[in-house]
């Protein structure tokens, strides 16, 4: 036994036993209760070596199994089965008990325990940030969020994601305050791991441009170049004048990839002269960064239909394919759709329906989620224009109250109507 497991199976036998196991007593009682439990003998000194108390030697498997009979188990090998998920359902217990008490520091150590034991301490994270998100307990959450281990903890990019959209999606139905917003606001980890991550396309007339308001006045928020690309995007979404804006080519090489995209993006919001601008993204992509530079202009080049960038942004991809390039779900399925545009622009119907096919709409990321949905359904109906195509379509604009996308849904069915 070794680590985790052996401090595990230590603690379920002292804690069948009712006592920490601390000297020969304890070793020469327990030893009694287990023959009258089992029928079968565990001498004192077996029990000394495996509680630390006299020289540790190599238990013999026999000794393991009748120690899980003792605690439960059908024998050792059924222990080790059931110990993770015993781990996970006693991290749950705990979890919601200091839930339901709202013991802060205890959910900050627990936080803390789990990383520390490299246990799935995301998971209990998404849950307590809920939790209190749906109680209205900002202040209480305003404290988690600002903690020092919730703001150290080394994250993947896969549970950043994980988290940013958990939490992300739940902001669209709890109503919060300006000043609920503005606690929030102040914390690090919910400007970067959620409002940066849980982009929500589909509610910048909503609460996500209040919290895009919040920071952009913020002092201490960096992320500026961001929030005035939402902006641009926001503004050609409801018909309204785009502000453009041109960096210089240091603040250009310095930007992330995803950002470096969005900026792009905002030429071809533009008119003709300013799309030119645009194509300068291509001295930027490599095949190591050209999915997350070209996402962004795939959705903008959807939303603004513009037939020659969508073609653009094929040839890159295409090119980055023939090396190698190893594509995500939700990467994919918008590649899937500038495909089908592309061919409904080109009259190749039978193609772009054959990829219609295969889209897997789970696999759209879920902050983009309802904002691409609009785009599928308006190519289905597009490549088979039925009443019930039209009803989708329809129940789409709703999650996108925008001009653009109105104007965009009149045009289609005038032109399917016509």
């Amino acid at each position: 036994m070794i680590n985790n497991v052996e401090a595990h199976f230590k603690e379920a036998v002292e804690k069948k036993y009712g006592s920490r196991i601390l000297d020969r007593g304890d070793c020469e009682n327990l030893s009694i209760v287990i023959y009258s439990e089992v029928g079968q003998n565990v001498s004192y000194n077996t029990l000394r070596r495996i509680f630390g108390l006299a020289k540790a030697v190599t238990i013999r498997r026999g000794t393991l199994d009748l120690l899980s009979l003792y605690i439960g188990y059908q024998s050792y090998q059924h222990y080790l089965t059931e110990y993770p998920f015993t781990i996970k359902w006693v991290g749950r217990l705990i979890l919601f008990e200091k839930l339901d008490r709202r013991d802060i520091n205890g959910l900050v150590h627990l936080i803390e325990t789990q990383h520390r034991r490299k246990e799935n301490f995301v998971l209990s994270l998404i849950n307590i940030i809920r939790e209190f998100l749906l109680l209205g307990k900002i202040r209480e959450l305003s404290k988690l969020l600002n903690s020092e281990i919730v703001n150290t903890i080394n994250t993947t990019y896969n549970q950043k994601l994980f988290l940013g959209n958990s939490i992300g999606i739940l902001l669209r139905r709890v109503s919060l305050s300006q000043s609920e917003l503005k606690i929030l606001c102040k914390s690090n980890f919910f400007r970067t791991t959620i409002f940066e991550v849980f982009v929500d396309y589909s509610n910048l007339n909503g609460h996500y441009f209040e919290i895009s308001e919040i920071l952009y006045k913020s002092r201490d928020y960096n992320n500026k170049l961001f929030i005035k690309c939402l902006y641009n995007l926001r503004a050609y979404l409801n018909m309204k004048q785009v502000q453009i804006f041109k960096l210089d080519e240091d603040e250009i090489s310095s930007l992330h990839p995803i950002l470096r995209g969005r900026y792009f993006s905002n030429f071809i919001f533009g008119d003709a002269l300013l799309e030119s601008s645009f194509f300068g993204i291509k001295r930027y992509l490599s095949n190591d960064n050209i999915a997350e530079s070209t996402y962004e202009p795939i959705l903008v080049s959807l939303l603004t239909l513009n037939f020659k960038v969508q073609n653009w942004i094929l040839e890159q991809i295409q090119n980055a394919i023939k090396n190698n390039l190893v594509i995500q779900h939700h990467y994919l399925e918008a590649i899937k759709l500038l495909q089908i545009y592309y061919y409904i622009g080109t009259n190749n119907r039978k193609q772009a329906r054959e990829i219609f096919e295969t889209i897997i709409k789970d696999n759209f990321i879920l902050s983009y989620k309802s904002f691409i949905i609009f785009f599928y359904h308006l190519a289905g109906y597009q490549l088979d224009v039925s009443k019930e195509r039209a009803i989708l379509l329809k129940q789409s604009l709703k999650d996108n109250p925008y001009k653009r996308f109105r104007q965009i849904y009149n045009n289609a069915i005038k032109m399917n109507q016509d």
